[in-house]
């Protein structure tokens, strides 16, 4: 028969952490790549962009042009009268770089968004990871119930963080959240007594 080790809370928080900064990590990893792909116009192809196509005035120097040209110089190889191949300078339309313009202003500000996003929800559980009277404050902030606000004060402190990770996701998906935590609180108190 097989047997199943027991996990200890704390590497559920811990694999929980890492699976955010590794978010954090490929988020900003998107730009530095998309950057690298394009010459490394990404960065500043954003913002350009955007005050240009907010603009009403038709600017010859079109920033979205420098990466994206519309129009190219173009060889065309063409049979002449007697067989032989010809070759002809022309001007050539690129329809599809309009479309990648469009395709890569979103994706500069899903990326720019994206970013941010994960970076400020890792910096805050980063403090909560290192300081824990910040992430026992905002667990007693969150619960409404008076009586397990005052079960959670006695209780938290004795926890690590991967207690107070276990405990929080309890709150949000346990039905009897109240009466779990006075358990708690009471198997504490008899261990300390014991």
């Amino acid at each position: 028969m097989c047997r199943r080790k027991a996990t200890n809370p704390r590497s559920y928080a811990f694999y929980f952490l890492l699976c955010e900064c590794l978010g954090f990590v490929i988020a900003v990893s998107n730009l530095f790549f998309t950057n690298a792909f394009l010459g490394g116009n990404f960065f500043s192809f954003g913002p350009s962009s955007i005050k240009y196509l907010s603009q009403h005035a038709a600017d010859p120097e079109n920033p979205l042009n420098e990466i994206f040209p519309k129009v190219a110089k173009c060889t065309w190889y063409k049979y002449g009268a007697s067989g032989s191949i010809q070759k002809f300078d022309s001007m050539c339309v690129l329809p599809l770089n309009i479309v990648n313009e469009k395709t890569y202003i979103f994706l500069w500000m899903m990326y720019v968004l994206t970013a941010t996003v994960c970076g400020v929800v890792l910096l805050f559980h980063l403090i909560l990871f290192f300081v824990p009277n910040v992430r026992n404050t905002y667990l007693v902030y969150l619960t409404r119930d008076q009586t397990t606000k005052s079960h959670l004060v006695h209780v938290l402190p004795e926890g690590n963080y991967g207690d107070w990770f276990l405990m929080y996701h309890f709150r949000k998906n346990m039905a009897y959240y109240k009466q779990w935590v006075a358990k708690v609180r009471r198997a504490l108190d008899e261990k300390k007594k014991g």
